[in-house]
């Protein structure tokens, strides 16, 4: 294991709300010595998750040019990397949305300005980006969607009909995109057979510019899309000022429902929705309001959860964050009912007890009725981002994102900014290089302290305890199940390490010697 200095794992403080927030399990970073991201991670099946984003890293992965290449994969419950494929041509693909299909396999969607390698069709300049994959990363078809204009795509689902659906954002009049064409950029939503047909397509938007971000499948068989819009026209009825959250109700074959717009006299975002158990839909994204259907905005820009009933009216809604700025990318339906929200945090005051550095990995977790339960920074002292959160069949908690540090909570960073993967909760596994626990969650206690000779570690019954000063020189390694003498050392402040049986370190203090 790396060995981590005392003031590196104080940033561990534990990180106390209303309850206790579930314990780091592992953490593990993946890439290489270029830029490399996770976008969106999904559970494929018990003990397994898929995964996609982008590496600029030709020394971990085949990428075929000298740019980003798409990067997807497939990881264990304990973070092993099952597979993994960069796909892609010369120029830049960047992913930002996977899905686990029916047949074990994965389809991944983002966009690409390539001509050649894995990618064909192109329209020009960027398109969306469509490709499928088999369960053991060999593409089973891959096609690019869009016209002249910039098309990037921003979600994929499949659907019922083992066909998909993708949707983003669209500054094309021409191509695929046949009619319907607002002005300036368009919500662009497209209709995909199981084998990577046009079914249909549809655009949706005014003359101001719309973008979807996220989409489910409802329980009725029609679509729910969260983006944002700055016009009200076409098929927009209302504008608070500037961009604000749009929400879409579309049936199986694309039309329009009932659609709704929501925020204040500055601008929001829905980055991540979800179909609620009352048929209802909870939605997260930032608000920089403090009016209209915007309150409690803590300053500046927050993270925004917004609840809504089957029809589209706010049943209530919450900011989250401090006096920085806050977003929420992901959110999820918990197993008790609750909410959890996957976040990007630069505060350290208001919901927020502590920021490790720059931006943090922040998750929320919320009651039925949006009233924080726990909230967890993870990162070190450089910028760190979640963007994806799942949870899992044993109710742990799956983070996905990237981080530029190598410090705290990070451990085993490769270069220039790597992919990050927490997982909370849950059963316990270990990894003799990139595991990190949370090492001041665990109810293990140094007694007494200060002392004048003997200590005894309590809370623990198997594994060993180092003693070292506090400028890394060991001095003794001792078993856990006896009192361990001191008498003979120096007066003084010493460094003791708690590991288990495994080798992993539960906690790191110090003690003086009088």
């Amino acid at each position: 294991m790396k060995r981590l200095t005392l003031f590196t794992l104080l940033f561990f403080v534990a990180n106390l709300s209303l309850a206790q927030a579930p314990l780091i399990r592992w953490a593990k970073c993946y890439g290489g010595s270029g830029p490399d991201e996770l976008t969106s991670i999904k559970r494929a099946y018990p003990g397994a998750y898929v995964f996609a984003g982008y590496s600029g890293s030709g020394d971990v992965v085949d990428i075929h040019g000298t740019q980003y290449d798409y990067w997807v994969g497939m990881l264990s419950s304990s973070g092993a990397l099952t597979w993994s494929k960069a796909i892609g041509g010369s120029g830049s693909e960047i992913a930002y949305s996977v899905a686990y299909t029916f047949d074990s396999g994965l389809v991944v969607t983002g966009y690409s300005n390539s001509t050649d390698g894995d990618v064909t069709g192109n329209h020009g300049t960027w398109d969306y980006w469509v490709a499928k994959l088999s369960k053991t990363g060999t593409i089973d078809w891959a096609r690019s969607l869009g016209g002249s204009g910039t098309d990037i795509a921003e979600c994929v689902i499949q659907t019922s009909d083992s066909g998909y659906l993708v949707g983003g954002v669209s500054s094309s009049i021409d191509g695929d995109i046949l009619s319907g064409h607002h002005d300036s950029a368009d919500c662009w939503v497209v209709k995909l057979s199981k084998s990577g047909s046009i079914q249909w397509q549809k655009s949706y938007g005014g003359s101001r510019g719309e973008g979807v971000n996220a989409m489910q499948k409802t329980y009725d068989g029609g679509f729910i899309l969260a983006g944002g819009s700055k016009s009200i026209d076409g098929d927009l009825t209302a504008n608070y000022g500037g961009n604000d959250a749009w929400i879409i109700k579309i049936a199986a074959n694309g039309n329009i429902e009932w659609q709704k717009t929501y925020g204040g006299s500055q601008d929001e975002n829905a980055v991540s929705i979800i179909q609620t158990n009352d048929s209802g839909y909870a939605f997260t994204g930032f608000t920089k309001s403090n009016d209209s259907d915007v309150s409690g905005n803590k300053g500046g820009v927050d993270a925004w959860v917004v609840k809504l009933s089957k029809t589209g009216t706010i049943q209530w809604q919450k900011c989250l964050g401090g006096s920085n700025a806050d977003f929420g990318k992901s959110i999820i339906a918990t197993k008790d009912g609750g909410y959890a929200i996957g976040a990007i945090t630069f505060s350290n005051d208001s919901d927020l007890t502590r920021n490790l550095g720059q931006s943090d990995f922040w998750v929320v977790k919320l009651s039925a009725t949006g009233n924080i339960q726990w909230q967890k920074s993870l990162g070190g002292t450089s910028y760190d981002g979640a963007n994806s959160l799942l949870q899992d069949a044993d109710s742990s908690y799956v983070i996905a994102g990237y981080t530029d540090s190598n410090d705290s909570g990070v451990v085993g960073s490769h270069g220039a900014g790597d992919c990050w993967v927490v997982k909370l909760g849950g059963t316990r596994t270990y990894d003799s290089v990139n595991t990190v626990n949370d090492i001041s969650d665990y109810q293990i206690h140094i007694v007494p302290n200060p002392t004048s000779g003997l200590i005894t570690i309590t809370g623990m019954e198997k594994g060993k305890v180092k003693i070292t000063s506090l400028v890394g020189v060991t001095l003794g390694v001792f078993p856990l199940n006896q009192p361990i003498s001191i008498a003979g050392y120096p007066s003084g402040m010493y460094l003791v390490q708690v590991f288990d049986e495994h080798g992993v370190i539960l906690k790191m203090d110090r003690v003086v010697k009088e």
